[in-house]
């Protein structure tokens, strides 16, 4: 991992700790430990070869890429959701 992106991330999530709903900074580790997963299985997967059928490992590699993806969607949204929540006025 190079330090320009560990060093993003701890600034994301050191940011993330000016809310006051501990879950907001828990969410965002679950994002950036997602993404890291995500970055090695896409830097992982081979080139294609054309004429070359794609082998079974390859298209198991691309659906946990595709569920990373989905993971990191509702992720985002539920992270949306719980700053949402802190930003909002008391009723």
């Amino acid at each position: 991992m190079s330090p320009t992106l560990y060093t993003d991330s701890f600034q994301i999530l050191r940011n993330a700790g000016d809310f006051g709903n501990p879950q907001v900074l828990n969410t965002f580790q679950l994002i950036i430990n997602k993404r890291r997963q995500l970055g090695v299985l896409i830097g992982n997967l081979p080139r294609p070869v054309p004429g070359v059928s794609v082998p079974k490992e390859v298209e198991t590699a691309l659906k946990q890429a595709n569920d990373l993806i989905n993971e990191i969607v509702d992720l985002l949204q539920k992270c949306g959701e719980l700053m949402m929540g802190e930003t909002k006025a008391p009723s």
